[in-house]
């Protein structure tokens, strides 16, 4: 039982807090023109009440900066964001750890 105990308590000391992080530019994927006041955040919606939907928005040159905490037993899970923009189509992107990635919206006709 002592050696389950240690065991169990190991195994939650392993599991990690990772910090996850995303930046790079939004653009019109038809102009590849930037896009500012895009929303950016770990939900498809933003929901007061849940403290982890918060959205962060793009610049007024396209560009964005996320960052996030999230756990992980053994590796850090791949960050999931959604872009979205009155007039465009609303984009998920898995991004790893730390990435600079360009994230291109299309207009819904």
């Amino acid at each position: 039982m002592k050696y389950l105990f240690i065991l169990f308590t190991l195994i939650l000391l392993s599991s990690c807090d990772c910090v996850q992080g995303a930046k790079g530019m939004v653009l019109d994927k038809a102009t590849k023109q930037p896009l500012e006041h895009v929303a950016i955040g770990k939900y498809e919606k933003e929901d007061p009440a849940n403290s982890y939907s918060r959205m962060e928005h793009s610049g007024t040159a396209g560009n964005y900066e996320y960052s996030s905490i999230s756990g992980g037993l053994f590796r850090c899970p791949p960050l999931k964001l959604y872009f979205s923009k009155e007039g465009y189509k609303t984009v998920r992107v898995n991004l790893n750890k730390v990435s600079s990635d360009t994230v291109l919206l299309e207009r819904i006709n």
